[in-house]
């Protein structure tokens, strides 16, 4: 089973995002849904991006250990 984490690292730069564009103050309906978080596994490590129903996109991957 392949199971996804987020590191603290990208946690807080995700955290720090949805803060900067008060993407928390943005009512997605009753059940949330306002963030699409996909990995794609590589052979060096996971590509890790959020996206947000408003269209915004962060890149989370850890490029250094690429």
């Amino acid at each position: 089973m392949k199971q996804f984490e987020l590191s603290k690292d990208q946690l807080k730069k995700y955290e720090d995002w949805v803060e900067e564009n008060n993407f928390s103050q943005i009512d997605a309906g009753a059940i949330g849904g306002a963030f699409t978080f996909s990995w794609t596994p590589t052979g060096l490590g996971d590509v890790v991006k959020v996206r947000h129903i408003l269209g915004a996109e962060l890149d989370l991957t850890e490029w250094e250990y690429f």
